[in-house]
């Protein structure tokens, strides 16, 4: 097979076949993964089936191998730049479920997905940004004094560490919404100095507001919280006697730029996942371009604030755990999943 690619059409699953070539005849190491010809043909599963080649050192994948295809030659010319243009980055069998968090927060997720024998793929679609009032958090945590600071997302826990340490570590009384947002917080140094004193028995700003423990005349609370937040906390904090500061401290924003090949492999797959309103409006304008007919899967959010967002978005198949969590999220992505592949 030297100085060849060709497709295997032998009997049974795979066949893997290897050649070289030069650079100038348009390959190096170039491989091919090509499914065989069983006795009845093909079936519908060999003939979706990828065949990954790797040109020039960096790995590309071609889809959609017809029957009796085959490379009797190096690809060159018109004919290579089809190929590639048909490339995509997805292995084999492609992903099954999109996390769209920042880049560096999809870890957990995916970690407790494999362990359901998930594949995902990682989309990063939102970024976070420096919000007006983060400066003035450091003076504001040491110069005066709160009865609470309340923290209601991981993001928002990960702006008031810095804040925190900035203003010297001053002691301080913790609210938080949920487990995740609190895991920020017992993973730090200093999480001896940081135990949230109280969490809600469900994880949402309306619940937080309704059950923290009864102000006293004058209580003050602090609220370093995103741009984008919504008022349920506020407003249901000060109509129970709370005075409440908010500090926009971090916003939540669409990606500025998303590789193409992986939002092609994105628009296959059967469920994204989504943990804010704003992940939800970043699928919709950058993989659906803005129809979200074009994609028929399953949204699985992380509670109900996305899930709302999803609905208002236009996305008819949403799944979210009635608390929010690692845990929950990872079973509303399994109940996607079964409901998708059915």
């Amino acid at each position: 097979m030297a100085n060849a690619l060709k497709l295997g059409l032998k009997s049974s699953v795979f066949e893997l076949c290897a050649c070289k070539a030069s650079n100038a005849q348009g390959y190096t190491n170039a491989v091919v993964v090509a499914p065989r010809l069983s006795a009845k043909g093909w079936s519908k599963k060999e003939l979706a089936a990828w065949t990954r080649v790797q040109v020039t050192g960096s790995m590309e994948v071609h889809r959609h191998v017809t029957k009796h295809q085959h490379f009797s030659e190096p690809l060159k010319g018109k004919r290579r730049a089809a190929v590639m243009r048909a490339a995509s980055v997805e292995a084999e069998a492609g992903p099954q479920v999109v996390v769209t968090r920042e880049q560096g927060k999809n870890g957990k997720l995916v970690k407790a997905l494999a362990a359901h024998g998930i594949k995902c793929l990682e989309l990063p679609l939102i970024e976070h940004r420096e919000g007006p009032d983060v400066h003035r958090l450091p003076q504001v945590l040491k110069e005066e004094t709160w009865d609470w600071i309340i923290i209601t997302s991981p993001e928002a826990a990960t702006v008031f560490l810095e804040g925190w340490r900035a203003a010297g570590r001053p002691k301080v009384r913790l609210s938080v919404v949920g487990a995740g947002t609190g895991t920020v917080l017992e993973e730090a140094p200093e999480a001896d100095d940081l135990r949230p004193e109280f969490t809600p028995s469900k994880a949402t700003a309306k619940v937080l507001a309704v059950e923290i423990p009864e102000p006293q005349p004058g209580s003050r609370v602090l609220y370093p919280a995103s741009v984008k937040a919504g008022s349920d906390l506020q407003e249901g904090l000060e109509a129970r006697g709370f005075k409440v500061t908010r500090l926009n401290t971090y916003s939540t924003e669409t990606v500025r730029t998303v590789d193409p090949n992986a939002l092609a492999a994105a628009a296959d797959a059967p469920v994204a996942t989504f943990a804010s309103p704003t992940a939800v409006k970043a699928w919709v304008e950058r993989v659906c371009q803005g129809d979200v007919k074009r994609w028929s899967g399953a949204a699985a959010c992380i509670g109900n604030t996305s899930a709302v967002a999803a609905r208002n978005a236009g996305l008819d198949k949403i799944y979210f755990p009635d608390s929010p969590g690692i845990e929950g999220w990872v079973r509303s992505v399994r109940e996607a999943l079964s409901a998708v592949e059915t």
